[in-house]
Parts: structure tokens; sequence; C-alpha cells
């Protein structure tokens, strides 16, 4: 039978500690109080274990409540115990009741590269506040903050605020299958595990995630016309550290991309991305003085022109005329992208296009974001 070594921190009722912990084992499957019975067998006294500044239920299994091997359990022994719980401020008020349910969360640990589910605290508003406990080692009240931790290999994890439990029993957007788990959008609609992970490995393929400056770059509700997306990014966590890191890197890529000094260095074993705020003033000087409009990659440390981002024998300047003419031809077949002004020639299709850069879907005609008046006016004409 698979045992579990729990250490146990005995204190009498004044918190007082005389000895160092104690290792006790036990099935994961027994019940707290055969827990309570080795102690008190040893102890020869009165017993209650406390967790997180909660009683723990005598008739609950231990693995009901998720502990890890190396997690302590605070074990009072006395004649006469009165029930230790969290001491809150005013402003938490946090429900007491005996038939509520144990709030479940989901976390990814970036180590296991999996999702697990770990409890407690009761909400995620819990999360953003801090608690008053009572600390047995100093006597003293200590304010307490709230992390996940992966409960097989103990390291920190990740919380993933937008996987949560069907308790409202919705329907799936993509399948309408009625799933217990479910990635929750900020539409109020929700996704099933197995279409989440279809819909995120589809958009990681082309990068199809849609920029929202309260988010960054994310993934947009399917329902054509919904403006709901994902809030929280860190649920692509699912997709695995590495396409995670992908993910990132090509992120910042496209949003270093849209803002509107960005340089991309032309060296092909470099090609980094910086800011330049006097992009515009080089550039003009170098044309009223017929010389490249050169400057230097903070990361390679070496000089191009930014006109026309040719490494040597840079000969904008003497093009300039028939640049002209070219930069002309452009403004007249191409259009900018209403959101981050990316500009854009349509060859054939419909007038609904999607920008290469930040995603946003736009209308040709209208030059703006693409609406339902749009597809029923002009979509084919």
């Amino acid at each position: 039978m698979l045992t579990l070594n729990v250490n146990i921190i005995i204190r009498d009722e004044n918190g007082i500690c005389e000895n160092s912990s104690k290792t006790f084992q036990i099935s994961p499957e027994e019940e707290i109080n055969s827990l309570v019975k080795q102690i008190s067998t040893e102890e020869g006294k009165n017993v209650k274990l406390l967790f997180a500044g909660k009683l723990l239920n005598k008739h609950k299994r231990l693995i009901d409540y998720h502990l890890a091997s190396s997690t302590k359990i605070t074990a009072i022994v006395t004649n006469d115990v009165e029930d230790f719980e969290i001491i809150s401020k005013e402003s938490c008020n946090i429900e007491k009741s005996s038939q509520s349910l144990v709030k479940l969360f989901f976390a990814y640990c970036k180590k296991c590269d999996i999702v697990r589910m770990v409890s407690d605290p009761s909400n995620w508003n819990d999360l953003k506040k801090r608690f008053e406990l009572y600390c047995f080692t100093c006597n003293d009240q200590k304010e307490a903050n709230f992390y996940f931790k992966c409960q097989y290999c103990t390291n920190e994890a990740v919380g993933l605020k937008d996987y949560i439990l069907n308790t409202k029993d919705k329907l799936c957007v993509i399948c309408e299958n009625n799933t217990n788990e479910v990635i929750s959008l900020s539409c109020n609609d929700v996704i099933c595990n197995f279409c989440f992970w279809a819909y995120i490995e589809d958009i990681s393929e082309r990068f199809g995630f849609v920029y929202r400056k309260e988010y960054g770059f994310t993934i947009a509700c399917p329902i054509q016309g919904c403006n709901g997306c994902i809030e929280d990014v860190h649920m692509f966590y699912m997709l695995g550290n590495d396409v995670y890191k992908k993910y990132q890197k090509i992120a910042t890529e496209r949003f270093i991309a849209m803002q509107e000094n960005t340089v991309f260095c032309p060296y092909p074993d470099c090609g980094d991305a910086f800011t330049a705020e006097e992009k515009e003033f080089i550039i003009q000087e170098g044309e009223e003085y017929g010389v490249p409009a050169t400057i230097k990659c903070p990361s390679c440390n070496r000089t191009f022109c930014m006109s026309c981002s040719e490494i040597i024998g840079c000969v904008c300047f003497d093009n300039k005329y028939q640049d002209k003419k070219s930069r002309d031809v452009i403004e007249k077949i191409c259009k900018k992208c209403p959101h981050c002004g990316a500009k854009t020639e349509k060859n054939e299709g419909c007038n609904a296009l999607k920008c290469l850069i930040c995603s946003t879907k736009w209308c040709w005609i209208c030059e703006t974001f693409f609406t339902e008046e749009c597809r029923e006016n002009h979509w084919f004409i």
C-alpha cells in the first residue's frame, strides 16, 4: 500500500513547540482521523490538526486536501481545543459554511509541464488580498500571501484564472458539448479542453493571435463577430514551455513592429528590433545632405542605412526621385491597417482583410474595422 510521510509540528494550546517536527506514515486514502489517532497515541492528549489557518476535517481523506509530502501540518495538543480560524480584515468577507464545496483551482507547473489541480483559497479574489494569520512561532499576527504550488514537484506554479469548473453547465461554443472543465472567455462563452487544444494549436501555427491593448496578443472568441477573448495569456502555457517561449518571442516582435519608431537590424545574424526616437529626423537629414541615413544597431554595433536597410553600397539618395515615384505607386495601390498602420495591397478576394502584423480584421472599402454593415453592403463588389 502506498504511504505518505507527513511532517507534523506539535504545539501546545499556547502555541509553544517543545519538540521538533515529527514524521508520521499514513496512506493517502486514509481519513485524517487515523493520523489524529497516531499522534494521540504518542502524545496522550486530544489532538486537532490545522493547515493554512483551518482545522482539517477528521472524516476527510488525506488525498482530499491534495497535500504534498513536503507539506507541514500543525497539531494542537490540549485537553480542550477551540477551533482556530483565519482572522480576516474587515474588507475580506469569507463565507463560512460547512456545506460549501471545496473550491478548485487549476495551475500550470513549469517543471512538470502539465496542468495540476490544487485547492484553497476559497475564490480568485482571495489571491489579490492579504489575510492576517496568527503565527505560532513568534506569537504575533502576520500577513500571508497565497500562491500556487505543484503538489507533485512542489515548485511554485502559475494560476490559470480562465481554467474553471463548468458549474453552470455551459456548452462549448465549438463542439456544443457539456464538459466538467472549460476555458472561460471574457464574453462568458466557454470552450472545452479538447477544442481549446485544437484551436490554440491552429492559432499558434499561423500566429493568428489578435492584439488587445489590455492583454497583449491573445486568442479571440471563435464566434464570428464576438469581441470576447482569453484575458489571461498564461493559458498559452498549455501549449508547453517551448511553444510558449516561441509565442512570447513572436508576440514581442509583432508588438515592437507596431510601434512608430521601430527599426529592424538587416544583418542576418542579428535581426534585432529596437526603437529609434529620432528615426524620421535622421532620414530627413540624410535626404537633405545627400548622404545615407545611417544608424548603429545597439545589439551588434554595426551600421546600416535606415532609409533602405542596405548594409553596404547604399544608393538610396542617388535614387531619390525614382524612389519617390515608387512611393507614389505604393500610395495608390496600398491602404493602411486602421489599427497598426501597416501598408497593405489587395490583389483579389473579398473586401474583408486581416492585417499580417496585428491580425486586425478591417474593411478595404471603409478603411476601418470590419463590421456587419460592411458584410451586408460591400463584402463582395
